[in-house]
């Protein structure tokens, strides 16, 4: 839909006078659009990565290789979700990587901010 409304746009501007009169009101509509679903795929991306991370390198995740043939069948189970997970985040990669980009580098921004943040709160402790 949003993809649609964005083609529509550009041609009605390209249209003289109904591109004066709709052209500006209907770009308003596509960039609410695009903000509601880059919060969306923020969401979705970032709860992704947390699953695949608590999937694939957890260390209870490891002690199933250790609980014989229910371990193995649990095993079996996880890789199917962390498979199913990693196709989702080389989608949403692929279907707009401009903004699965700005939000790993928000993801690393906020990770070294709350690295910071710990710092500075052992200098304050320390005097």
């Amino acid at each position: 839909v949003h993809f649609r409304l964005r083609q529509l746009s550009a041609r009605v501007r390209a249209i003289p006078l109904v591109g004066r009169l709709l052209g500006l009101p209907l770009q308003h509509v596509v960039k609410a659009l695009g903000a509601s679903l880059s919060r969306v795929m923020m969401v979705g991306v970032e709860v992704a990565l947390e699953v695949y991370a608590a999937l694939a390198e957890s260390p209870q995740t490891q002690w199933v290789d250790f609980a014989g043939p229910a371990g193995a069948l649990l095993r079996g189970e996880l890789q199917v979700q962390t498979d199913k997970v990693w196709r989702f985040l080389v989608d949403r990669e692929i279907e707009a990587p401009e903004r699965f980009q700005a939000i790993q580098t928000h993801r690393a921004t906020v990770a070294v901010l709350c690295a910071l943040q710990v710092f500075v709160g052992q200098l304050f402790d320390m005097g």
